[in-house]
C-alpha cells in the first residue's frame, strides 16, 4: 500500500514539472456571440488568415471561402433589416409618425439572416476540421521515437516526431 502511495505521489510531483516544447498548427474555434473566433498558435486569426493557412487543403479552403461569402451575406442581409427596424423606432421616439410596416419587414429580415449566419457558422467548422484532420494525417507514425532522459534539469520523457 505504501509504494502504491509514493508511486502516485511521485507522478503526481513529476506531472506537475514537466513541461514540453510543441507547435500545435491546428486551427481551433471559439464561439462568440454572433460567431465564431479562429484561434491559431496562440492567436486570434481573421477569416482570411485561415484560408490562406488552408490553401494547400482544397476542401478545406472550399469550406473556409464559402463559409467567409455566408458570413458576408447573413451581416449585410442583417444589416438591412436593423436599419428597417432602427429608423422608424428612431423615428417614433423622436415623435414622428412610425412606419411600423417597415419595423415589421425588417424584423422578418432579420429573421431570413439567422439562418444565413449558422449556416455560415458550419461551414466555417467544417473547413477548420478538414484542415485540422489533413493535419493530423500528415504525421508519419512510424517515425515516433520514445526516450526516457535523466540530465541535470531532471527526470523527463522525449518523443520526437
Amino acid at each position: 500500500m505504501k509504494q502504491v502511495i509514493l508511486v502516485l505521489l511521485v507522478s503526481l510531483v513529476l506531472g506537475t514539472v514537466c513541461c514540453a516544447q510543441f507547435t500545435n498548427d491546428s486551427i481551433k474555434m471559439e464561439k462568440v456571440f454572433g460567431g465564431v473566433k479562429l484561434i491559431h498558435q496562440g492567436g486570434y486569426i481573421s477569416l482570411d488568415q485561415a484560408m490562406e493557412l488552408a490553401k494547400e487543403n482544397q476542401i478545406a479552403y472550399d469550406y473556409l471561402k464559402s463559409g467567409k461569402g455566408m458570413n458576408i451575406l447573413g451581416t449585410i442581409v442583417g444589416g438591412a433589416g436593423g436599419f428597417m427596424i432602427g429608423f422608424p423606432l428612431g423615428t417614433a421616439i423622436a415623435g414622428g409618425d412610425a412606419n411600423w410596416t417597415l419595423v415589421g419587414i425588417g424584423v422578418a429580415v432579420v429573421g431570413v439572416s439567422i439562418p444565413i449566419a449558422i449556416n455560415a457558422n458550419k461551414k466555417i467548422k467544417k473547413g477548420v476540421e478538414a484542415y485540422n484532420s489533413e493535419l493530423l494525417s500528415r504525421i508519419d507514425h512510424r517515425s515516433l521515437q520514445f526516450a526516457l532522459k535523466v540530465d541535470s534539469g531532471g527526470l523527463g520523457i522525449a518523443l520526437k516526431f
